[in-house]
Formats: C-alpha cells, structure tokens, sequence
C-alpha cells in the first residue's frame, strides 16, 4: 500500500513536470524541475528502508 502510494504521487510529480514543460516552452528548462526528476529517477535505486522512510 504504501508503494502504490509513492508510485502514485511520483507520476503525479511526472505529469505535473510534464504539464508544466508543455505550457511554458517559451521559457528554458527549469533547473528545479530537472533536479527534482532526477532525485525522482534514483528512488527505485535506493534501498527499501530508505525509500519506505521517505513516504512515511
């Protein structure tokens, strides 16, 4: 359950990135956004308790 719950609220973040890229192309790359992606992209490397603690 509390996987799901980190899942959903990771692709919740990704469609907001992505919203957010689509509706300002106009401006460059926000570099928050990037980072906050790539701190998204390492969660599946971190180890269980690690990641459970997060979303606890």
């Amino acid at each position: 359950l509390d996987e799901e719950k980190g899942i959903s609220i990771i692709s919740g973040l990704l469609s907001m990135l992505l919203n957010w890229d689509t509706k300002d192309k106009s401006q460059p790359q926000n570099p928050w956004s990037l980072s906050l992606l790539l701190f998204i992209l390492s969660l599946p490397e971190a180890p269980t308790s690690s990641s459970q603690s997060i979303w606890q």
